[in-house]
């Protein structure tokens, strides 16, 4: 899941849309066969265990001072689903970050007992390379991602998965989410307005695929960038142009875009080249959602996925995408008791609807979409946030002994993979008949 105010990466929208019909039932029947259903986490929300089996500190040990265990698959597994979509710790397997010092054998045997345990019980592993974390001792060494000496100890990095996994995961993503560990980990410090969400659009989701799929940066990004925007040699472009195979989107929720005609040249920063601002309410004063909690930062605007989805159908000549991770989450300020937050209606209906425009896009519009993965199976560490956003389907009582409560969503989802929603939903109006 993203950082703070960057929990979207991929839309900002001008219009709001008409609400769609929710007239319509769907179950997993409802899409195409082979479409894969998911849950979704990353290695340092899950794993714990940050100093032990020959692990070294990361990135996010050093910010804020369990990937799923057997019976976490077992959940998986009676939720229907058919894939789990992980990611790798570099520094559980490089724990130095460089290939010279060694690769750590408990690491492998760490990846290599959680991906047989996935295809033992029938749930297909797709592994992320970098979720946001590497090794400090690089980031201490030469910044990270800043330097360019990244590359190298990131391609050895690399190579060692596909050596010690590629036989079994057959799923790769490389960078979740590259805007956020571009933008939240190194950024710190009308007509006008159509152009601005059209422009967002490139910076959002052209900066990154524009460079696989083209082989270069959008021209508006170059111009509003400027020198700061690398550039590649006719070597790196011929590398990059269709180097990806699929698109991975994290969709959470959108903004409207605004044109900002003035910022200050004394503090560029990638937040303000663009000349957009990112609101939550259009002129008219509409609001672009419904939100679930009183800071209103995911505010459920589903019809925005069907028009990314659209947007990238049409930009990239459709190539096949996965959506890697979509949910919601509860805000649990330690006053809540458990019972409360278990009756979770509002993830339930925030899935229904985004399960019906993604329907739409399918269906209707051609999109080749192939997968979705819910985010997530469990409460986890949410980066900065702690522990007090919530959102996985299962309930984690990280007081007591990390017991797991199965939220009401997990039935509607198991009921949804089994393909019966429409029937209880019958079964439902039937128990109101009669009580009436």
């Amino acid at each position: 899941m993203a950082r703070g105010s960057c929990f979207f990466i991929i839309l900002l929208i001008i219009p709001l849309l008409a609400n769609a019909s929710n007239s319509q039932i769907l179950d997993r029947h409802s899409f195409p066969d082979g479409f894969i259903f998911g849950t979704a986490a990353s290695a340092f929300q899950y794993e714990g265990a940050t100093d032990e089996g020959g692990k070294s500190p990361t990135i996010w040990d050093h910010f804020s001072r369990t990937y799923p265990a057997q019976d976490d698959i077992k959940l998986m597994k009676e939720l229907n689903m058919d894939a789990f979509r992980f990611s790798i710790s570099w520094a559980r397997l490089i724990p130095s970050g460089k290939l010279k010092d060694g690769v750590n054998k408990e690491g492998v045997q760490f990846y290599n007992d959680l991906i047989d345990e996935l295809l033992a019980n029938g749930i297909q592993p797709s592994l992320t390379l970098y979720h946001w974390e590497h090794p400090q001792s690089l980031e201490d060494e030469y910044g990270g991602f800043l330097s360019p000496n990244i590359v190298e100890d990131f391609r050895d990095f690399t190579r060692i998965c596909f050596k010690e996994f590629g036989d079994k995961v057959k799923m790769w993503t490389t960078i979740n989410e590259p805007y956020v560990i571009a933008v939240a980990g190194y950024d710190q410090a009308s007509t006008e307005d159509k152009e601005a969400a059209e422009r967002t659009l490139a910076f959002e989701i052209g900066w990154h695929l524009d460079p696989v799929i083209q082989g270069d940066y959008p021209e508006i990004v170059k111009k509003y960038v400027g020198n700061k925007l690398p550039s590649f040699t006719v070597e790196q472009s011929k590398m990059l142009k269709n180097s990806s195979d699929f698109v991975g989107i994290n969709y959470y929720t959108a903004r409207f875009a605004a044109h900002v005609p003035h910022i200050d040249p004394q503090k560029p920063r990638f937040k303000t080249d663009h000349h957009v601002e990112w609101k939550t309410t259009n002129h008219s004063g509409d609001i672009i959602g419904y939100g679930v909690d009183e800071y209103g930062i995911l505010l459920s605007h589903p019809e925005g996925l069907r028009k990314v989805l659209n947007y990238i159908k049409d930009k990239y000549n459709n190539m096949p995408v996965y959506i890697k991770e979509n949910g919601s989450y509860d805000n649990d300020d330690g006053t809540q008791p458990r019972e409360e937050i278990l009756k979770d209606t509002f993830r339930i209906e925030y899935h229904d609807t985004h399960f019906k425009e993604l329907h739409k896009a399918i269906v209707e519009d051609g999109c080749d979409v192939r997968g979705y993965y819910a985010w997530s199976l469990l409460d986890n560490f949410e980066w900065e946030h702690g522990y007090t956003a919530r959102f996985g389907l299962y309930y984690v009582d990280f007081v007591n002994d990390l017991q797991r409560y199965p939220k009401d969503s997990v039935k509607w989802f198991k009921r949804f993979l089994l393909g019966s929603v429409g029937e209880s939903k019958e079964e439902d109006l039937k128990e109101k008949s009669r009580a009436v």
